[in-house]
Formats: structure tokens, C-alpha cells, sequence
């Protein structure tokens, strides 16, 4: 069943469309991840530090950002907007750019047959005319030389004085509003001066321009006129000014013409004229009809034959049925034209009088009714068009078509038309259609002609462009082909009985496991369609071919809700006032821009502007498109998640600092991934988009388990490996080794990765020579010793703290002096510093005072608070790199370059483990060699430049679904755009000096951009050995329930 309902045909709001569903689930889905991550982290933090608030809120608002894809926005509105500017190139208007994409989803197009199927170019191609004295046995006669260049004559000949082409002429020219253009048309050229069928013409459609044309090629033969000879005024116009249309007055007492426009309903169009009798000679009051030939029929009792008005017998009505039939079988669309002079009747009354007054036309006393509808037989004013005639002939429930079950009535109805006749038209179909329809087959798009033709043309016209298909069957044709005449009952037993021998699990024979028949097409006319139940309509929609003709609007709108109850996205075209419902109701309407109304404009969602069903072909394909570009798009941004969350993740485990900083991580997310994401708008089709079939609206969303399983748990572990990696690497390069960097998030400013020296007088245990300067700024001009366990080193005499305090700075470090009068060296006690550590040793019950307590954490001796190292003397650098550390005199001081900061400066607590790689190396900052938060800042930066990196690989896989990169190759230059963007942006916020402080990024050496190149290759490999198993494995078992792969089911998003 479908999600949403279409709304009512008389208002109410649309329903949502598909992207516009999958939109809002997939920000339901986001956001709840998004909140909830954000939620269990921002609780840790809190648990962890209550009072800083502020770095709680910069975590959460990271966690936030890093899970929601900020590009989607513009990509949907770049993908909508690109797609309506490609449609619009092939004359196809887009009023709602959601509705593209709704294209892209549909799995049933309901076709109109004239101007979208076929080129709405018309000609007379027969005619079917009793004259006085037939050439042809069958009355039938091809017409289409006298409209054309060589202004040759029909086959057979015939008589063009004869007074029943006379009167073909006038129902076919009266009733008709078509007229030349007067003026110059193409290149210049006056268009009277070309032959008939190459001219221009103005008002009516398709069909009364053939008539028109045909009336003008005759009169052009009647009279012998030929190209260059004949009058002005054109013979069709002069012959409506001596036969004009009649007056009379409406309710208003203005002057109207009695007119009845075409209804599509009752599929007729009358005019009533004052006409030259072709027998008598003089002007008569008539009312001509023409419309649908078998409709047009059944409202006669009479027909022409030459100068006669003969009775229609069973005889005719067989006659009339086999012309019928061939015409129609020939995808001829075939018009019935009938009259009636009302002077016949005694109870008319008319009286021509001048055009400026209305003419005395009465009928039993009373005016004819002039208000342009469809009249009652028993209504007041009714003027003779056959209703009743139809209802005697049609029966109780108006049937139409019924002639084959229907005699004519025995005694015409009062106002029996006469038969005049049939002209066939042909309209070819469009070049492009056939194949179009075929590549809908493909893409497991169903096809329907819903039209108002004749079964039997529709039928021919749908073979034509491959509706039906070749060596498909109706069950007419079965029960002729097979012997069972009209006893269709017993031909569809037969049917399913040759149906049960068949395997229906072969996919040749699937399409008939619900209809158990070998019939595999249907022709449903609209007398019948009138009587079936919604459930019969839906199990129409089983045939493999389906075509419903004669249909009336309201059946229109039927037909598309019995397929949306399928579930089927329905796309419908249409071009009349009364289509509107059918427009609204569709997921998709379509409307024709040359022979649509504004009505029907209005309704729809689209506009062919030049009637072409090939362009909704390309909408479905430039819907499906946009649908796959999403996808795409999502995939590429949601990889980076990974990447993004895991050092949060990796903090809250193991205090391991954070290897990507929030900072960072917006900058990934509002900088360098914005325009790759959207530079996947621009990618062009893949070559088997066309070849799959139309997605499941409850299965393939724009985000599955299957996309989310492999942005995350494929493309994004390798990410985030490749981002950890570049991370250690660097740390490792500055003197810390992974086993020292996990679980010193303590030493190194916490989550925030904020130095100590920010946090002004807190003295941490985890640093416990305290926070503050540089020494190099502290003890500049103050005569202190430099000490490499982060202590001041001076000499006072006893109690006199003035020289090491200075000007209290120093009140952040704990201070050993040496007694100038005694030399004995003491930790002072009259410092900040050294109150407020030795509460935290106090608490500690591991150490007894506070020189066990600075012996463990600040790496002296018990009985010297020198510069003796007792600790780890493996690491310490030494002054020469010839030497090595197996001596006490081989030991040193730390290089000032190298180490002149104290643990708990400026750059963190974290002590080096290992020799730095470049101490000599100049960066725009302090080299970050043995300084925690710089060498951090440096490898945070490397891990920013390994997702770009990684995101390289990832953008070039997103290109495709299943193809190989090699097949769908590297055209889209916005894609080249976005990858040389996020490079030189990456490139702008490592090594701009301004922005270091701002995003505590730095200027990392070429050689920290290489780690995570391998992962990036290796992202690359692993897309295209997936994608090449995936296509090897449908091609080793296309059209087998094997089809779909392991791979496939589990990684093709």
C-alpha cells in the first residue's frame, strides 16, 4: 500500500513527496543519533570535571556537528536545480523541483496515446463514404495524396460532385474551427503559397487541422484549382461563410452561436449550420456531429448512399464494425460524422436572419437550448443529436461498442442522426518513443496507454511503440488464433490451462504468475472499465501489457488510484480540463504544453513543452540520478563520522588526549567536505541506471542499514585507523611513544587539550610542579638556576624568599634554595605553590611527606633536590649523539633547544620517552620536540590532514554504486574542483600563522602528511575489489534467483 494517500482532486495540500519523506526520515534518524551521542558524552564529562561547564558544551557541540551532514542541504538543492536546468534544455517546464526526483521513483507511467505517444501531426489517410456509384466494394478509399505536394488523387478514384462527399465536407469542415495562417511562417515564406499539408495552420487541434486540410484538397479537386490558381480566401473558409453557423438568443438576449464543444465525456462536438443541400440546392438548418466513430454510429438510424438516406440494417451495422476494425487495426484513429436537417421535423421552426441578429429557431415553440451542453432528449429546447437514439440502441446502461451484441434498433428514435461517414487519420508515433518505452521496460518501469481512442487503434498504436509487445497476445487474438471465435469465456480457459504447463519460476514466464494465462496483454475499453470493481482494475495491472481505452477523465483518475493502492508511484499525463483530477491525484502529472489547457497546466507537476514522452524517460532517469547522487553524497560525508567521534570515544575509554580537536572537527564538517559533498550533485549517471529496477519505497531509503554499515563500519574504520595512525606517528616523532600518549589526557590539558598554563595557579597531581611561564620568560635577568625538574633553583639566606620570589610570580612553582650561609638545600614553604601541593599530598596516603611525594612525581632523590637523575636515565639526551647513556658522566643537562621548560609549563606534563626526530627543525611556533601540547597540537593537525586525505579516496569511490571508476571515469571537473579546494583549505588552516590560535592548528612538517596515504590507497582498493565481486557475481547469474550476491545484500547501498 502506499505510505501517503493523494489527496482530493478538489484541494486539500499535497501529499509529501518521496525525497521529501525520505529527507525527513533520514533527519529523524541523524538527529536522534546526533542527540544521543552528544547526551551519553556531555554526561561523561560532566561526571569527570562538573565545574568546567564550558568545555562540556564545546564536547557535545562536537559530537553534535560531527554526526549530522551540513552538506546535504545544498546537495539536495544543487542536485533539483542542475536536473530541472537539464530538463528544461529538452523543453520540459519543472514547477516543483521535489517532483523530479518523484519521477526518478515512479514505477508506472499512465500515457496519454495522441501527442505523447505519437507526433500529434495528423492527416486523412481513408475515408469510409457510400457514393451513388462505388468504386470499391468495401465504400473505403485513401485519401492522404490530395493534401500533398503532388496534389494526386484517392485510391480508388471517386466522385467529388457526389452529393455524399458533400456532405463528409461539411461535417468534417463546418464543425471546425481551424483556419490558415494568413502570414509569412518558417523561414519567411507566405504561407498560403506552400501546398495544403505543408501550411501552418491556426485554432483547433490535431485532428480538425487534418479535416480542414482534407476538405480543402477536395474542394481543390471539385473545382480544378491547383498550387498558384487558387482564390485568396482560402475553399474550406469561403465554403463555413456560405454555410454559416446558426444564432439564437441565450438566456441574456445576446446572440450565440449553437455550438456544443467536444466533451470528453460524451466524445462528440456539434455545430448547428445553415448548409447548402446538395440535393435540393438550397440552404437548410442542420446540426452536424462528429466524435467517436462507434458513438457517432449508435446515435444514427440512418446513413448516406449517394443522394439517398437508406435505413442502417445489421447488414451496415457488420459493415460498418469490419471497416471499423480495419482502420483501427491499422492504429488509424477513426471519427464518425452523422446530420440531421431539423426542417424534417414538423415541431422545428427556423428562420435565417442577419448576423447582428439571432436566428427564430424553436423547436415545438420553445428555442433551441444554447447552453453549449450535452441536452437531455426530454429536456426543454432539446434540437435532434441522437440521445435517444443512442439509449434505444446502447440499452438502460448507455452501453457503448455494443454493436456486435446490440441489433439497431427496428424503429429509429425522433432524433435519429444519418450516418455520413468515417475518415481515418494517422498519426505515426514519435521516433524516440519505441525505444524509450523499451529502456522503461528495462528499468522496470510499467507502461500504460490510458487513452480515448478506439480499442482497436489504441491496441495497433501500443504495439507500435512496444506497450505491447510483438509477440504478445490479447485474449481476442488468443480465441482467433486458437478457434474459439467470440467465445472469449472458453479461449481464457484454454489459456490458463497452456499457462499451468508452463515453469513460471523462469523469468521469461514470471509476469504470469498472477494471471495464470498465457494472455499477456489487455485492451480494456471504457464501457467495461465502468463496471470493474477497484480490486478487478488492480488485477488488470498484473497483465505484463496493459492499455485502457475510451476512457473518460473520472475513469483516468480510477485508473491511477487502483495503481497507487498497489503501490505503485504513478506518473500520468494529460492535456484536458478534466484530467486535472487525474493530474492532482497522480504522484506525478505531467501536462502536454502544446495541446494541454491552463487547467490541466496548473494541475500538474511538469510540462512537456513539446507533448514528448521521451523526456519523462529522461526525468526518471535524471530522477534516479538525483536519488543516487544523494546517496552518494551521504555516504561520502557520514565516512568522516568515524574518524571524528573515535578520539572522543578513545578519551572517555583511555584518557588517550584527543587526537582531533572540536575545533577541527568543524572544520572538516563546515569547510573542507562542503564542496566535494556537493560536487557529487554534478556526477553523471552511471551506465546501469537505466537497468535497475525502480527502487522499493519502504526498503531502499536514502539511508539503510546497508549505507550507514559501510560509511561507518567499512570506509570509516579505515578512516579512523588511518587518522590514529598519523596521530602516534607524530607524537612518536616529538619524543612520545603510543604507550606514554594513551592515558595522558591528565598531563596534557584534559578533553579540551587546553595547557595548564591557561589554568593560572591549579596545581594538579598529575603535574605537581605546577602551571605557569616559560622559564626562559620567568628567569630571564632573575640569577636563577635552571632546573630540569621544574623547580626554581636560588640562593638566600634562610627565611629571606625575596630574590627567588620576584615579584610573586614564581608563587606557581615549588622552590629549592640553598642556604648562603650554610649551603643546605631545602624546599621552600612559603610559596603557593608549595601550600596548596602539599594538601594533594595530604590526601594522598600513598607517599608520607612531601620529599617521597616530589621524589616520585618530580624524579629526584630522598637527600638531594638537585639535579641528580635516579629515574629512567635511558631517555635523557645527551650532549653529543655519539654517546651513550651507560655512564653517570656520560649524563646532561636537557638542551635548552630541546628542553627548557619544567613538567607542568606551558606545554603539559607529559614526560618525552624517546629522542626527538627533528630538534633542529624551524616551525612559525616553538619546535615542538619533548613539549606535549605542541607536539600534540601537530599530530591533532596531521590527524585534520590524514581525513582529508582518506576523504580523497572517498570521494572517488562515492563516484559510483557498482561500476568500476575506470568505466564511469574522472569527467565531473566540479569533483576536481572540490578535491583541489579542500586541499588548499587544509593547506590554509595548517600553515596560516594567524590561525594557529585561534584553531590551535600548526604547521606540520610534508612528511606528517604522509601516514595515512596508504590507508587512503588502501580505501581505494577495497571499493573497487568489492564493486568487481559484486559485478562478477550478477553476471555469472543474471536472471537466476541467485542473482543478488553475498556482497551485494549486505554492502550495495
Amino acid at each position: 500500500m502506499r505510505e501517503t494517500p493523494a489527496p482530493p482532486a478538489g484541494g486539500g495540500p499535497p501529499p509529501p513527496t518521496p525525497i521529501n519523506l525520505e529527507i525527513h526520515r533520514f533527519i529523524k534518524i541523524v538527529s536522534g543519533i546526533a542527540l544521543m551521542l552528544g547526551l551519553i558524552f556531555g554526561i561523561v564529562c560532566i561526571i569527570q570535571d562538573p565545574a568546567d561547564y564550558v568545555r562540556t558544551l564545546v564536547f557535545v557541540i562536537g559530537i553534535i556537528v560531527a554526526n549530522v551532514p551540513e552538506g546535504l542541504l545544498a546537495t539536495v538543492t544543487v542536485s533539483l536545480t542542475l536536473t530541472a536546468v537539464k530538463l528544461g534544455k529538452v523543453n520540459v517546464n519543472v514547477k516543483d523541483l521535489e517532483g523530479v526526483e518523484t519521477l526518478g521513483s515512479t514505477t508506472c507511467i499512465c500515457s496519454d496515446k495522441t501527442g505523447t505517444l505519437t507526433q500529434n501531426k495528423m492527416t486523412s489517410n481513408h475515408i469510409y463514404l457510400e457514393f451513388s456509384s462505388s468504386t470499391d466494394p468495401d465504400s473505403t478509399y485513401e485519401v492522404n495524396a490530395l493534401t500533398s505536394s503532388e496534389l494526386g488523387d484517392p485510391t480508388p478514384g471517386f466522385d467529388f460532385t457526389d452529393p455524399a462527399l458533400a456532405k463528409l465536407l461539411m461535417t468534417c469542415n463546418l464543425v471546425n474551427a481551424c483556419v490558415f495562417d494568413t502570414g509569412k511562417v518558417g523561414t519567411g515564406v507566405d504561407n498560403l503559397s506552400l501546398y495544403i499539408q505543408a501550411r501552418e495552420c491556426l485554432n483547433g487541434n490535431a485532428s480538425d487541422i487534418a479535416f480542414f486540410k482534407f476538405a480543402e484538397g477536395c474542394l481543390w479537386k471539385k473545382d480544378g484549382l491547383t498550387l498558384g490558381t487558387q482564390p485568396e480566401t482560402p475553399a474550406a473558409e469561403a465554403m463555413r461563410v456560405a454555410n454559416p453557423t446558426a444564432t439564437v438568443a441565450n438566456s441574456q438576449g445576446a446572440t450565440q452561436k449553437l455550438i456544443i464543444p467536444f466533451n470528453s465525456r460524451y466524445k462528440f462536438m456539434v455545430s448547428v449550420n445553415w448548409v447548402m443541400d446538395p440535393v435540393q440546392g438550397k440552404l437548410r438548418p442542420a446540426v452536424l456531429m462528429k466524435g467517436a466513430a462507434e458513438q457517432i454510429f449508435q446515435r444514427c438510424g440512418t446513413y448516406v448512399k449517394g443522394s439517398e438516406v437508406v435505413p442502417i440494417d445489421q447488414a451496415k451495422v457488420d459493415h460498418f464494425v469490419k471497416v471499423y476494425d480495419t482502420f483501427g487495426g491499422a492504429g488509424e484513429r477513426v471519427i464518425g460524422f452523422a446530420m440531421k436537417y431539423l426542417d424534417e421535423d414538423s415541431s422545428y421552426s427556423c428562420a435565417q436572419t442577419d448576423a447582428d441578429t439571432p436566428d427564430e429557431m424553436t423547436v415545438g415553440g420553445v428555442p433551441l437550448d444554447a447552453s453549449g451542453e450535452p441536452i437531455k432528449p426530454d429536456a426543454t429546447g432539446y434540437y435532434a443529436i441522437g440521445s435517444q437514439q443512442f439509449l434505444d440502441w446502447g440499452g438502460p446502461d448507455n452501453e457503448t461498442n455494443c454493436m456486435d451484441k446490440c441489433p439497431p434498433p427496428a424503429t429509429p428514435a425522433f432524433d435519429a442522426l444519418t450516418f455520413v461517414g468515417l475518415i481515418s487519420l494517422i498519426d505515426p508515433p514519435r521516433e524516440a518513443v519505441p525505444p524509450s518505452v523499451l529502456q522503461c521496460r528495462r528499468a522496470g518501469v510499467k507502461v500504460v496507454m490510458v487513452t480515448g481512442d478506439h480499442p482497436k487503434t489504441a491496441a495497433a498504436i501500443a504495439r507500435m511503440v512496444n506497450i505491447i509487445q510483438p509477440t504478445a497476445e490479447t485474449i481476442d487474438m488468443y480465441a482467433e488464433r486458437t478457434g474459439f471465435g467470440k467465445d472469449l469465456k472458453a479461449a481464457q480457459a484454454a489459456a490458463e490451462a497452456e499457462c499451468a504447463k508452463l515453469d513460471l519460476n523462469l523469468a521469461v514466464n514470471r509476469h504470469m504468475r498472477y494471471t495464470k494465462s498465457v494472455v499477456e496483454a489487455r485492451v480494456i475499453p471504457g464501457h467495461e472499465l465502468k463496471t470493474m470493481t477497484p480490486d478487478q482494475v488492480k488485477e488488470a495491472f498484473m497483465y505484463r501489457d496493459l492499455v485502457f481505452a475510451r476512457t473518460s477523465p473520472e475513469q483516468k483518475l480510477k485508473i491511477v488510484n487502483a495503481a497507487q493502492d498497489m503501490g505503485h508511484v504513478v506518473a500520468v499525463t494529460g492535456d484536458g480540463v478534466n484530467d486535472s483530477p487525474a493530474l492532482r491525484g497522480a504522484d506525478i502529472g505531467c501536462a502536454m504544453g502544446i495541446a494541454g489547457t491552463d487547467v490541466s497546466k496548473e494541475a500538474a507537476d511538469m510540462i512537456l513543452m513539446t507533448d514528448d514522452f521521451s523526456a519523462i524517460v529522461l526525468g526518471i532517469e535524471e530522477g534516479r540520478l538525483i536519488f543516487d547522487n544523494l546517496k552518494k553524497s551521504i555516504a561520502y560525508t557520514l565516512s568522516s563520522n568515524i574518524p571524528e567521534i573515535s578520539p572522543f570515544l578513545m578519551y572517555i575509554i583511555t584518557q588517550m588526549p584527543l587526537s582531533l580537536s572540536t575545533v577541527l572537527i568543524l572544520c572538516v564538517d563546515l569547510g573542507t567536505d562542503m564542496v566535494p559533498a556537493i560536487s557529487l550533485a554534478y556526477e553523471k549517471a552511471e551506465s546501469d541506471i537505466m537497468e535497475r529496477p525502480p527502487r522499493d519505497q519502504h526498503v531502499d531509503h536514502l539511508v539503510t542499514v546497508k549505507l550507514v554499515s559501510f560509511a561507518y563500519l567499512q570506509i570509516g574504520v579505515f578512516q579512523a585507523l588511518g587518522g590514529f595512525y598519523s596521530f602516534f606517528v607524530v607524537m612518536n616523532d616529538y619524543g612520545f611513544k603510543m604507550r606514554t600518549v594513551i592515558g595522558s589526557a591528565g598531563v596534557l590539558g584534559g578533553a579540551s587539550g587546553v595547557a595548564f598554563a591557561k589554568d593560572g595557579d591549579k596545581i594538579s597531581s598529575e603535574c605537581p610542579c605546577g602551571g605557569g611561564l616559560s622559564w626562559d620568560d620567568y628567569a630571564k635577568d632573575a640569577g636563577f638556576k635552571l632546573s630540569s625538574v621544574g623547580m626554581v633553583e636560588c640562593s638566600a639566606s634562610k627565611g629571606d624568599t625575596e630574590k627567588c620570589n620576584g615579584a610573586g610570580s614564581n608563587d606557581l612553582y615549588v622552590e629549592i634554595q640553598t642556604d648562603t650561609a650554610t649551603g643546605a638545600r631545602y624546599l621552600e614553604t612559603d610559596t603557593k605553590a608549595y601550600t596548596m601541593l602539599e594538601d594533594v599530598v595530604t590526601k594522598d596516603s600513598k607517599y608520607a611527606d612531601m620529599t617521597s611525594f616530589l621524589t616520585a612525581k618530580c624524579d629526584v632523590t630522598s637527600d638531594d633536590f638537585g639535579v641528580t637523575w635516579t629515574k629512567n636515565d635511558d631517555w635523557y639526551p645527551l650532549a653529543s649523539k655519539s654517546m651513550t647513556p651507560d655512564g653517570a658522566s656520560q649524563k646532561t643537562k636537557w638542551s635548552p633547544n630541546n628542553w627548557p621548560y619544567g613538567f607542568g609549563c606551558p606545554y603539559g606534563a607529559l614526560r618525552p620517552s624517546q629522542y626527538c626526530k627533528y630538534p633542529e627543525t624551524t616551525f612559525v611556533g616553538p619546535n615542538p620536540c619533548y613539549k606535549g601540547i605542541e607536539a600534540l597540537r601537530h599530530a591533532q593537525t596531521a590527524a585534520f590532514v590524514s581525513i582529508v586525505i582518506v576523504q580523497w579516496a572517498d570521494l572517488i569511490i562515492c563516484k559510483t554504486r557498482i561500476l568500476s571508476i575506470y568505466h564511469q571515469g574522472m569527467e565531473n571537473k566540479i569533483m576536481l574542483i572540490g578535491l583541489t579546494s579542500e586541499t588548499l583549505l587544509c593547506c590554509a588552516l595548517a600553515y596560516i600563522p594567524g590561525l594557529h590560535q585561534g584553531l590551535f592548528t600548526r604547521d606540520i612538517m610534508f612528511n606528517h602528511w604522509t601516514p595515512s596515504m596508504p590507508f587512503s590507497i588502501l580505501i581505494f582498493l577495497y571499493d573497487e575489489t568489492r564493486k568487481y565481486l559484486i559485478r562478477t557475481h550478477k553476471a555469472a547469474y543474471k536472471g537466476t534467483p541467485n542473482e543478488e550476491g553475498w556482497l551485494e545484500r549486505y554492502t550495495y547501498y
